[in-house]
């Protein structure tokens, strides 16, 4: 018979602290731990999987602003996005007076039910009753902007940046978002002219949407107001008096 050599109990004993026990902790410099760091790390990638799974969900989903990314994309597709469709688009260019009474209620100047947008919103006190006119704007059932004048012949309300006209002594607005500007009305633009419509001197932002009165402003923005469900602009004046307003907008 051919021999057959052992190993020696030193190489055995080699053997064994390589191999190491099921005891062995992950990261362990045995045939045990490094099979225990593999499970684990695989275990990790497994469950990290899952989660990703779980997140971006399938299109079986139902619409949810909560739930999965295809849930999202439903309830953006059905509820979230306001898509500026030319096709369907019912614009809206108002411009008018409407005689308020003095009351502390709210009248309505126009209600919206459905999806669209709204670029411009602006009263101001025409006929020089010297009361404080207020326009409280409503985005699917959410005040979104409440102002009011400071005097005679000031105006308030919100309109997009470039449907006003500019101050020449002031900078441009350059930021985006909303801000806050003193408005000036019929008899005090700069240089004595009367254009008849607002010119803003930007002043400091001021967080939008706001739903406390603020008084002596207007919202000047950088892109339409859009609502999904309703819109509603409400006016009120604390004295008899004759409103000059535009409204420019569209729905769907």
């Amino acid at each position: 018979m051919p021999e057959i050599l052992l190993p020696t109990k030193a190489q055995v004993e080699t053997i064994d602290t390589k191999v190491g026990t099921n005891a062995d902790v992950a990261g362990t410099t045995t045939l045990f731990g490094r099979l225990k760091q593999s499970y684990d790390n695989i275990s990790t990638i497994i469950t990290n999987i899952g989660t990703v799974i779980t997140n971006v969900g399938s299109n079986a989903d139902a619409s949810s602003a909560t739930g999965s990314v295809h849930a999202k994309l439903k309830d953006i597709k059905a509820n979230g996005g306001v898509a500026i469709d030319v096709t369907n688009c019912i614009p809206f260019h108002v411009e008018g007076y409407m005689n308020v009474a003095a009351t502390s209620q709210y009248e309505t100047l126009k209600s919206i039910s459905g999806k669209g947008f709204l670029k411009e919103a602006i009263i101001q006190d025409y006929s020089g009753a010297s009361g404080i006119v207020r326009i409280k704007i409503t985005v699917d059932g959410s005040v979104v902007s409440w102002t009011s004048t400071d005097g005679q012949f000031s105006w308030t309300g919100l309109s997009q940046y470039d449907l006003l006209y500019p101050v020449a002594t002031s900078s441009a607005v350059t930021s985006l978002g909303f801000r806050k500007i003193n408005v000036e009305g019929f008899g005090s633009d700069v240089g004595g002219t009367n254009s008849g419509w607002p010119r803003p001197n930007p002043q400091a932002n001021l967080a939008y949407p706001q739903a406390t009165e603020l008084s002596g402003v207007c919202y000047i923005l950088s892109s339409p107001v859009f609502f999904k469900t309703s819109l509603l602009i409400q006016v009120m004046c604390t004295q008899n008096d004759l409103l000059n307003y535009r409204l420019q907008g569209g729905n769907y």
